[in-house]
């Protein structure tokens, strides 16, 4: 099973007491993918002592509007889930914790909890993303901001809505509140996850293109608690955060190793300039992933195991690629798009090799090209044909991978970065 996308962001809505209000102000905008909060909410002085008068419409009149007349205590939060309430901001005092469990992927160094609204379907889950760092320390608090974005969170609070079936789509992200992390293990086989959220609210969100949905709705959970420990056998990728339903987007379906990106083109110069050059990587997986901590790694054409990997370019932060998505990393003198920049070295014009690794430094795909010297530890079974001048070698049909250098790469005249091949 897939895990979704985290949280839809929703555009603000305002509460007041225990009446339910429409969703107010001018909305949110968007620069630069941040979402900006304009004029939020209005405070308790602003909006004076008589409800009614701020209000669009009277509160007799909202009686009349089915699910709207229906008092916070008495909104349950499937009744989200099923469509009943028109953007409504929903209040949630406490997080019912209900069902509990947590998982640590080693492939995309994150640990995950997650638990529910209420055992009967349809319901809605409550998810945590703690991204691992390094050289981190806990208690690790984080305050959830209006400008953060799903694919660069460290720590991402997100809302998943799921049907009578049990199939679940992310909805929510956080943009406001605070979570602290006491514990976060990084162990796949048992570990525990403990944190607390405080006054969170999470906004509609479109994972798609990681900006909050203009016109949506809102949720605010005033307090919620994880606490889980699994402990579960290791099972080299048969089992992935399946139970978590729809949280694949961020970590991926490959949490245990079963799915990585591709090295799926590259030019190893052009015309004018040896560093017009690049390596293209391709996410074939169901989810995005994480490549903070991997690294892109050459060995020469004479490097037949003996010697060690020259660092090409080494991932530092937080950056995700997400499923069907491309990556590009150039040299200096590379004119098209691309995403970074070889920090070290390049590549040799005539026989070479290139590998990702990721971030526990194990070889999640590589490819040689001809002429080499000798056996290359990044050779999948023969190398790759030497690409020309200006030209490029790519998996054709695209992503292609039988762990054969020489069957799954081809010659391309009109080389493609960032594109289907």
């Amino acid at each position: 099973m897939q895990f979704e996308p985290f949280f839809f962001r929703l555009a603000y809505c305002g509460l007041l007491g225990t009446s339910l209000i429409a969703c107010r102000g001018a909305g949110p905008s968007v620069n630069d993918g941040a979402y900006v909060f304009h004029d939020m909410a209005k405070s308790d002085a602003d909006l004076g002592t008589d409800p009614k008068s701020d209000m669009a419409v009277p509160t007799e009149d909202m009686a009349a509007k089915g699910d709207m007349a229906k008092a916070k205590s008495d909104l349950s939060v499937a009744d989200l889930a099923l469509g009943d309430l028109a953007n409504p901001c929903v209040e949630v005092a406490t997080w019912p914790g209900v069902a509990p469990a947590g998982k640590y992927s080693a492939a995309n160094d994150v640990t995950l909890g997650w638990s529910f609204d209420q055992t009967q379907k349809p319901n809605n889950r409550l998810g945590l993303q703690d991204w691992h760092v390094g050289g981190e320390t806990y208690p690790k608090n984080y305050v959830s901001m209006s400008s953060d974005q799903f694919w660069t969170c460290e720590i991402c609070p997100f809302l998943s809505v799921c049907d009578a079936n049990g199939n679940c789509v992310a909805k929510y992200f956080a943009q406001s509140g605070t979570t602290n992390v006491t514990k976060s293990d990084k162990n796949e086989a048992a570990g525990t996850i403990a944190a607390t959220m405080a006054d969170v609210k999470l906004l509609e969100w479109d994972f798609t293109n990681d900006k909050a949905v203009l016109g949506g709705g809102c949720y605010h959970i005033q307090s919620a608690t994880f606490n889980y420990t699994w402990n579960n056998p290791v099972d080299a990728g048969a089992t992935d955060l399946a139970a978590a339903g729809d949280m694949a987007i961020a970590p991926s379906t490959d949490m245990a190793g079963s799915c990585a990106p591709k090295i799926n083109e590259l030019q190893t110069g052009g015309p004018m300039w040896a560093s017009d050059e690049f390596v293209e990587l391709y996410n074939p997986c169901n989810s995005a992933i994480n490549l903070n901590d991997w690294e892109l790694n050459y060995r020469s054409a004479g490097n037949n195991s003996g010697g060690g990997d020259t660092p090409m370019y080494k991932w530092i932060t937080a950056t995700m690629i997400p499923s069907g998505g491309y990556l590009v990393v150039s040299g200096q003198k590379f004119a098209l798009p691309h995403d970074a920049v070889f920090s070290n070295g390049g590549l040799a014009a005539v026989g070479g090799a290139v590998a990702l690794r990721n971030a526990v430094g194990a070889k999640v795909d590589s490819v040689s090209y001809q002429t080499l010297s000798g056996a290359n530890l990044f050779t999948e079974t023969a190398p790759a044909p030497n690409p020309p001048m200006a030209q490029s070698i790519a998996r054709k049909p695209n992503g292609q991978d039988t762990d054969d250098n020489s069957a799954d790469f081809k010659v391309v005249v009109t080389p493609t970065p960032g594109k289907a091949n």
